[in-house]
Parts: C-alpha cells; structure tokens; sequence
C-alpha cells in the first residue's frame, strides 16, 4: 500500500491554516462589517436605486446628464441599505427568533461595528444628495428622519399598527422620487411611478410580517398579520394588485400611456395576483413565504420597468 509522506501532509495542513486563519484577519473588523452588509442586505434593496433610475430617465427627457444621474442612483442605493442596517441593528432580538441568517444575528459583527457602518452608510447618501442640489438632499433627509423613527427605540413607528407598512411605502416612494426631483422635473409620470412604487410596498411589506409574525409577536409588534390576522392581511396585500390594474386602464387616456406599458403593468399584477393566490394555503409555512420575497421583488422591478415603457 503506498503511503504518502507524513511531510507533504503536514505541510498541506499548514499552509491550508494559514490561509484559513488570514481571511478573517484581512482588512479592518469595520470594513469586513460593511463587506458583509453590502452582501447581506444588497438583494433586499436593490429595488431602490432601480426604481430612481426609471425616474431619472423619465425625467431626464432626452437631456442624460451622466454625473447627475449616477449621482443620484447611487445615493439611492446606500441611503436605502442604511435604512435596512439601522433596522436590523434595532431588531436583533426579532431577527434571532425569526432565525435569520444576518452578520448581526450569525455574530460576524459587533454592535459598535454596526453603528459607524450605518453611520458611514448614511452620510455617503446624504453628501451624494447634497451634491446634486437642494431638493434632493431636502428628500433624502426626509427619508433618513424616518428611517431613523422607523426603528430608533425610543420612537418604534414599526410597532405600531399600520404605520409600519405605511412609512415602509413612503420611504420606497421618496426614493423613486429622488430620480424625478435630481432631474428638476416632477412630471405626472414620474409621480405615477412614484404612486405605483408606494403602493407596491404594501405588498412587500405585509407578507413580509406574516413570514415574521414569530418574533414580531415576541416583543409586542403591532402588524397587519397580529392584528387584523392572516386572512384578512392577504386580502389587503391581494387588493393592491387589483387596484394598480384598475388605475393603468383608468389612466391609460389620461396620462396618454403607451399601450406596451399598460400590457406589461396588467401582466405583472396578474403574475403578482398568481403568486399570492399560490401561497394563500401556506401562510402558516414560513418557509414557503420567505422563499417568494425574491420572486416579488423581480416583479417589482418589472413593474418599474413597466412604469418607464408606458411614458416613453
């Protein structure tokens, strides 16, 4: 039997160590607390910078103006994570009942590590606005005052009933808005868009709640699912869709929308309408629940897409 020298295996083990023990040790503990949040919580938000982007460019009219724009997209981008990393800085003891696998539950960060990533995260999003004028950094500090009351402990709007869902709608709102006011232009489309980006949120939001409803009710959190119960909370969710359809036809006249935007509008709430009605038997499946968050949100940047294909 050939044996292969004790060595070569000792020195394939050290060197493996080595290179086990350096990859924790690269960088600073803040930049690997970042790292790991930009990977973590990127999929959740990506949503916004997209959907100011459609406005950018509904607003933009024709005249692109590429530092303006990349600017503002990007902006959009870290003010949104912030608002997520705040949360869950505030929400540890919820996201370790509901058993998420998050840096701040998983224990790869520090809560020290947490407060200057949010920090830091908010600022390069406040100093982006700031740059591109008054009115955008006006909205993005709107939207970080209600970021910070969303899940600061002393103000806790997300216990609250009903004002969870709705400041999670109007935060998604202000940001498709930042496209259309970074461009000086806020047009009907742009509001439509912005109108359709908010209401989508109260889709999100709710089914969000009924796959956390295990720790929400933990610590006393006021949601549709606890309050008003499952039932009635996917009627809500399942009513958005519907009304989203009744207002494209109601407004294709009106605000003179392209025909291929009003198809792929409809076609969307139809996909989303089917994917509710799929999980309307399983709202006591958890799992089931969190598994079509990422299905919901390709629809959601469809329906953005929708948005800038009708006004065209």
């Amino acid at each position: 039997m050939a044996i292969i020298p004790e060595p070569a295996n000792k020195k394939v083990a050290f060197i493996k160590g080595r290179l086990t023990n350096r990859i924790p040790e690269y960088g600073s503990p803040f930049l690997r607390t970042f790292i790991y949040y930009v990977k973590a919580r990127t999929a959740p938000i990506y949503c916004f910078p997209i959907a100011t982007l459609i406005t950018v460019i509904l607003g933009s009219e024709g005249n692109f103006n590429p530092y303006v724009s990349i600017g503002i997209v990007t902006a959009s981008y870290w003010l949104g994570l912030a608002a997520y990393v705040y949360n869950d800085l505030t929400d540890f003891e919820v996201d370790k009942i509901n058993k998420t696998n998050r840096p701040s539950v998983t224990g790869k960060v520090t809560k020290n590590q947490l407060i200057i990533t949010v920090c830091l995260m908010f600022t390069i999003g406040l100093c982006l606005t700031a740059s591109i004028n008054f009115y955008t950094f006006g909205v993005s500090i709107i939207f970080t005052a209600l970021a910070i009351f969303y899940s600061h402990p002393k103000f806790k709007l997300k216990d609250k009933f009903a004002l969870k869902t709705v400041i999670t709608a109007a935060g998604a709102g202000l940001l498709s808005l930042l496209g259309g006011i970074a461009m000086l232009n806020l047009s009907l489309p742009i509001l439509y868009s912005a109108f359709a980006f908010f209401i989508f949120y109260f889709i999100l939001s709710p089914l969000g709640d009924i796959a956390d409803i295990k720790g929400d009710r933990a610590v006393g959190r006021r949601t549709f699912p606890i309050v008003v119960g499952m039932k009635p909370t996917l009627m809500i969710v399942l009513s958005v869709p519907i009304m989203i359809i009744i207002l494209t036809w109601i407004s294709y006249h009106a605000l003179h929308i392209n025909i291929l935007g009003v198809f792929t509008s409809i076609t969307t709430c139809v996909a989303i309408i089917a994917v509710i009605l799929k999980i309307s038997n399983r709202l006591h499946d958890v799992d089931s629940i969190k598994a079509i968050r990422p299905s919901m949100r390709y629809l959601n940047v469809l329906m953005q897409i929708s948005m800038l294909l009708a006004f065209l």
